[in-house]
C-alpha cells in the first residue's frame, strides 16, 4: 500500500508538487490584451487613491456600483493594486485552480493581532502557528468530529426555538442578535466544552462582550488615518436563484468559504449548524417579516448583516411545544398542545365569551385595506362578533375552521402585496398538489382595485375567492369589489353590511352607533406637537419643469434619502404629505375648532385615530383624507341627524337617490362638501372623522439613477444616503363640486417644499421587473407620456453614467415621449437633447397639439410609423417599457403592438393577445397609473 506524506504548505522542503508553477509569459499574445478599466480618482489629487470614493461603512455597496458602471473586471489603487471580478465566467476560471491565490488578512484583522495574536484568522501564511491550527483542526471538523458535536447543536438550537415560541406569534424577533447568540452559545459548547447560557441572560456574557469590544476596536484602528487603506479583496457573485437550488448553479457559482490555502476549514461546522437550525425553525414555524414592506439593507463589520432585519414566528398547526426537539414528547399530544396553544394566542383577543369570533385577514401595501379592516372590526364588535385583525400571511397554513374569516386584498399590477404573498403562494400550492383544506372553513372576499389595469382588474381577490372554493371552503357570500377610480368607500359599506347579515343570522344588521368620542383641551404640551417619529429624506432641489400653460404644471424634486437607504432606477419613493391648507381650515371652521386645540379619542379601534393628545391642526393635515368622495351610507347618517321633516333631512335623502348621488360621485363630493351645503346641521366632530379613512403614502416613480455621479451618497452620516429624483404633475383646479380649490394632497405639499426641508419617505421596489436589462448589449424600447417619463429618465441617466465610464458596451435605446407643445411642456428637453447627442438614446418626440396648424401625433402613431425598426429591436432580444396613464397610453400602446405583431407575423388577434400575454412576463413591463 503506499502512503502518502503530508507537507506543510508553508514549508513545502523538496517536495516538487508544492513549487511555485512555471511561468507562462512567453505563451501570451500581448498584442491582444485588453487593459483592466480602472476609474477615474476624483478626490484629494488621486493621492489616497480610490480610499475615498469606497463607503467605509459597507464596502461592497461601492464595488456593486462600480461594477455596474465598469463591467465586471475593474482595478482598483487601494494601498496597492486590487483587481475585482463579478460574473460567474470570470470568477470560475480565476478559481479554476486552488494554488492561484494566497489571502492576505485586511487591515482589520491585521489590527485584530493586537488581541488574538496569530491565531487562525489572522496569521499570515507563513507564520507556523497557522499551519498548527490547521493541523489541530481539521480532524475536529472531519465527519467524525462533527457527528459528535450534532447533538450540542440540536440543543443550542432547541433552546432559541423554544424561547421564540414562549414569546408567541406577536414579537418581534432581532434576527441578528439570536442569531449571534446561537452561534456564540453553539461555538462555545462544541468547541469547548462551555455554556454561554446566552438564551437565558438578559445581557451577553462578559467574554462576548469583551470579545465584540475587541472586534469593535479592531475595526476603528484599520478605519483611522493614516491607516485608511482597506486591502479588500472581493469576488461580487451573487448566486441568483434557479430551480432546482444550488445543486442546479454551474461550479464556482457559490463560494461563502473561501478557496484555496486559506479556505474556511469551519465550513463543515457551520453547514451542519445552518442545517439543524433552518430546519428545525421551518419545521416548526410559519415564519413572516415584523414589518412586511422591509427592503433589504446591509452593512458590513467583520462579516455583512442585514440591518434592522425583524421577524416573527408562529407554530404551525399540529406541532406540539416539544415537536422535533431532544426528548420532546409523542407526535400523538401535538393536538393537544396545539389547542392550548391557539387558546393562548387568542387569550385577551375577546372581550366577551358569548361573542362570536371572525377572523379579518388583509393585504395591501398602502394602509387603505388595513383600514378598511380595522373599520369593520370596530362595526362588527358593536354588532356582537368578536373581532381578530391580522395580515394575509400569517393565516399561511393557519387558516381556522373555529370562525368565519373575511379577507380584503388589492391587487398590484396583477400581484398580491408584501404582506400576502405568502398566503397566495400557499393557496396555489395546495391546488397544484390536488389537496384540501380542513372542513369548517367559512370565508367572505372582498377586492379592491383599479379599472384602468384592465387585464389585472381584482386579479389577487378573485384568485383567493375562487381558490378556497376549490380546496373545499365555504363561501359565506359572493365576493365583492370596489373600484379605486369610482367609489371605493361606498361598494365596501353595502358588502360589509350583507356580511354582517350573513354572519349574525337575521335579516337586517343593525347598524352600530356612528362616531367616536372625542375630548378637546384648549393647554398645549409641546410634546403633543411632533409628527411620530418617521425616517426622512432631505429636499435638495425644487424646480419648475413647465407651467400650467398646456395642462398641469410639472415639478422636479430631488431628495436626499434617509440614511441608509438605496435604491435602483425603476423603483418608486413613497412620500408621507398633508392635506392642503385650505382643507385643513374649512374642515376645522365647519365644526367651530380652533388649529390650537388639542384632541384625543377614546375607544376606538382605528389606529390612525389619536388615543393620545394631538393637535386639532395636526391631525387634519397628517391622519385623515378629507377629499374622499361621500357615501350614500354616510349621507344616511348625516340625514339622521337632521329633525324629521326639515329642510336639511329632505335635502339629504334626495342626495342618496340614485341619479343625484352619482351627481355627486361624478363631481367627487366629499363629506366637507355636502356638509357646507346644509349649514344648519349639526353634526359632531367625532361623527365626522369616524367616516374619514386614514391619509395613505403617495407613489412615485423615481425619475434618476443612483449610479449618476451627482446622485451619490456624501460622506458625512447625514449624507449616507443616494440622491433620488421624482417628476410629477401638480394638481391644483377649481373643485368640480364647487367647494373651493383642489389640490392634490402630495403633489401641492410637495411643490411647495424648499431645499432644506424634511419629506417623510421610504423606497419600495417596484412589484414588477421594472428594471434595465443587466447585459448593456440589450436593445431597449421606451414609451412613455407626460410625467411618465418619470423612470424612463432614471433609465437614460443610468446608461448615460455607464457611456461616460467608457468601458461597458450599450446597444442602441430608443425614447418614445408624448407630451403636447415642443416649447410647452417638453419636460427635459436640453437633458435628452444631450444624452441623445452622445449616443445614449434616441428620441421621438410625439406633440398632441403642436400649434401653427400642424397635425398632432400621440405615441402609439409613432410606434406605427417606426414599427419596422422597433420589430428589429425586439427581435434582437430588446425589452420594452411602458410608463403613463393605463387608460389612454398603456391601453393604445398595446394595442398597437398587437398590431405590429399581427403584421409581421400574419397571426390572429387572439393569438397576439396570447403572445402580449406571454411577454408581459419579462420583456414587455409596463408601470401605469
Amino acid at each position: 500500500m503506499a502512503t502518502a506524506t503530508t507537507m506543510c504548505p508553508v514549508h513545502p522542503g523538496d517536495d516538487p508538487s508544492l513549487a511555485p508553477p512555471t511561468s507562462t509569459e512567453d505563451a501570451i499574445d500581448h498584442s491582444k490584451l485588453i487593459e483592466i478599466p480602472q476609474p477615474p480618482t476624483q478626490h484629494y489629487f488621486g493621492l489616497l487613491g480610490h480610499v475615498p470614493e469606497i463607503d467605509p461603512g459597507f464596502p461592497l455597496r461601492s464595488y456593486w456600483k462600480m461594477m455596474d458602471l465598469y463591467g465586471p473586471i475593474f482595478q482598483l489603487r487601494m494601498g496597492g493594486p486590487r483587481i475585482l471580478v463579478g460574473n460567474h465566467e470570470l470568477v470560475s476560471e480565476l478559481l479554476a485552480c486552488d494554488d492561484r491565490f494566497q489571502k492576505i488578512p485586511t487591515r482589520i484583522q491585521q489590527e485584530m493581532r493586537c488581541f488574538f495574536g496569530d491565531g487562525l484568522f489572522t496569521a499570515y501564511l507563513e507564520e507556523k502557528n497557522w499551519w498548527k491550527a490547521h493541523r489541530l483542526l481539521i480532524p475536529a471538523f472531519g465527519p467524525l468530529g462533527l457527528r459528535r458535536m450534532f447533538d450540542d447543536m440540536m440543543e443550542i438550537s432547541s433552546q432559541m426555538i423554544l424561547m421564540w415560541d414562549r414569546f408567541g406569534p406577536d414579537h418581534e424577533i432581532d434576527c441578528i442578535e439570536d442569531v449571534t447568540r446561537l452561534t456564540f452559545d453553539t461555538i462555545g459548547l462544541c468547541g469547548f466544552g462551555f455554556r454561554f447560557n446566552e438564551f437565558y441572560t438578559d445581557e451577553p456574557h462578559p467574554f462576548a462582550k469583551q470579545l465584540q469590544e475587541a472586534l469593535f476596536e479592531s475595526g476603528r484602528r484599520g478605519n483611522r488615518p493614516p491607516v485608511m487603506n482597506h486591502f479588500y479583496y472581493s469576488a461580487a457573485v451573487s448566486p441568483g436563484s434557479k430551480d432546482g437550488g444550488f445543486q442546479a448553479l454551474p461550479p464556482n457559482s457559490w463560494k461563502p468559504f473561501g478557496d484555496g490555502l486559506r479556505a474556511c476549514i469551519g465550513r463543515g461546522f457551520a453547514e451542519q449548524e445552518m442545517l439543524i437550525n433552518l430546519a428545525m425553525v421551518l419545521q416548526r414555524f410559519q415564519i413572516e417579516k415584523a414589518v412586511p414592506e422591509y427592503n433589504l439593507e446591509l452593512k458590513s463589520t467583520l462579516t455583512i448583516k442585514p440591518v434592522n432585519f425583524k421577524m416573527k414566528v408562529r407554530r404551525r398547526p399540529g406541532r406540539s411545544l416539544m415537536t422535533g426537539l431532544p426528548g420532546g414528547g409523542p407526535a400523538e399530544s401535538a393536538k393537544k398542545h396545539r389547542h392550548e396553544h391557539e387558546k393562548a394566542q387568542q387569550q385577551g383577543t375577546y372581550s366577551r365569551d358569548e361573542m362570536k369570533p371572525v377572523s379579518i385577514l388583509y393585504g395591501g401595501n398602502t394602509g387603505t385595506c388595513e383600514s378598511l379592516a380595522f373599520g369593520l372590526s370596530k362595526s362588527a364588535s358593536d354588532l356582537g362578533f368578536a373581532t381578530h385583525v391580522q395580515n394575509l400571511d400569517t393565516a399561511t397554513e393557519n387558516l381556522p375552521t373555529d370562525r368565519s374569516c373575511v379577507i380584503i386584498t388589492p391587487s398590484y399590477e396583477g400581484k398580491p402585496p408584501d404582506n400576502a404573498k405568502k398566503f397566495v403562494a400557499w393557496i396555489e400550492q395546495l391546488m397544484s398538489m390536488s389537496k384540501k383544506l380542513p372542513m369548517g372553513m367559512k370565508y367572505a372576499v372582498f377586492g379592491v382595485g383599479n379599472s384602468d389595469w384592465a387585464n389585472t382588474f381584482h386579479r389577487v381577490p378573485q384568485l383567493i375567492d375562487e381558490t378556497l372554493a376549490k380546496l373545499g371552503a365555504e363561501r359565506i357570500i359572493d365576493a365583492g369589489f370596489a373600484n379605486v377610480k369610482q367609489d371605493l368607500v361606498g361598494p365596501w359599506e353595502e358588502w360589509s353590511e350583507q356580511l354582517c347579515v350573513s354572519l349574525s343570522g337575521t335579516t337586517q344588521a343593525s347598524r352600530p352607533t356612528a362616531g367616536v368620542n372625542v375630548s378637546f383641551d384648549s393647554k398645549q404640551d409641546g410634546d403633543l406637537l411632533g409628527d411620530e417619529e418617521v425616517a426622512a429624506g432631505t429636499v435638495m432641489v425644487n424646480e419648475e419643469l413647465a407651467d400650467t400653460s398646456a395642462g398641469a404644471a410639472k415639478r422636479h424634486v430631488e431628495i436626499r434619502l434617509p440614511p441608509g437607504s438605496d435604491y435602483t432606477s425603476g423603483d418608486y419613493l413613497f412620500t408621507r404629505c398633508r392635506n392642503p391648507d385650505e382643507s385643513v381650515r374649512r374642515a376645522r371652521m365647519r365644526f367651530g375648532l380652533s388649529g390650537e386645540e388639542v384632541m384625543s379619542v377614546q375607544g376606538s379601534k382605528k389606529e390612525f385615530l389619536p388615543s393620545r393628545p394631538m393637535v386639532v391642526d395636526r391631525f387634519l393635515q397628517s391622519n385623515v383624507e378629507l377629499a374622499t368622495p361621500i357615501t350614500k351610507r354616510q349621507l344616511g347618517t348625516l340625514a339622521s341627524f337632521a329633525t324629521e321633516g326639515s329642510a336639511e333631512r329632505t335635502q339629504l335623502e334626495k342626495m342618496q337617490e340614485d341619479i343625484r348621488y352619482q351627481e355627486l360621485l361624478d363631481k367627487r363630493y366629499s363629506v366637507i362638501d355636502v356638509l357646507e351645503e346644509v349649514p344648519q346641521l349639526v353634526v359632531p366632530f367625532g361623527v365626522y372623522i369616524d367616516m374619514l379613512l386614514p391619509l395613505t403614502p403617495r407613489q412615485y416613480s423615481i425619475s434618476s439613477s443612483p449610479l449618476h455621479s451627482k446622485n451619490s451618497p456624501g460622506s458625512s452620516e447625514a449624507e449616507d444616503a443616494p440622491i433620488a429624483s421624482i417628476t410629477f404633475d401638480v394638481f391644483e383646479s377649481p373643485a368640480t363640486s364647487g367647494h373651493g380649490t383642489f389640490r392634490g394632497v402630495a403633489s401641492s405639499h410637495l411643490a411647495n417644499r424648499r431645499p432644506g426641508d424634511l419629506v417623510p419617505c421610504f423606497v419600495r421596489p417596484t412589484n414588477v421587473d421594472f428594471r434595465l436589462p443587466p447585459n448593456t448589449e440589450t436593445p431597449v424600447i421606451m414609451l412613455s407620456a407626460g410625467t411618465g417619463i418619470a423612470p424612463m429618465r432614471g433609465f437614460i441617466q443610468e446608461r448615460a453614467a455607464i457611456k461616460r465610464a467608457g468601458v461597458r458596451k450599450l446597444v442602441p435605446a430608443i425614447l418614445f415621449f408624448g407630451c403636447r407643445h415642443p416649447d410647452k411642456d417638453y419636460i427635459y428637453r436640453h437633458e435628452l437633447a444631450e444624452w441623445e447627442s452622445e449616443g445614449v438614446v434616441e428620441v421621438i418626440p410625439c406633440f398632441s397639439k403642436p400649434g401653427n396648424g400642424q397635425p398632432g401625433r400621440h405615441v402609439p402613431d409613432a410606434l406605427w410609423e417606426h414599427r419596422s425598426r422597433v420589430w428589429d429591436m425586439f427581435r434582437d432580444g430588446g425589452n420594452i417599457y411602458l410608463c403613463g396613464s393605463a387608460a389612454r397610453l398603456g391601453r393604445s400602446a398595446a394595442e398597437m403592438c398587437r398590431r405590429i405583431w399581427r403584421e409581421k407575423t400574419g397571426k390572429s388577434e387572439l393569438e397576439a393577445e396570447e403572445w402580449l400575454e406571454q411577454v408581459k412576463n419579462d420583456r414587455y413591463v409596463s408601470d401605469v397609473y
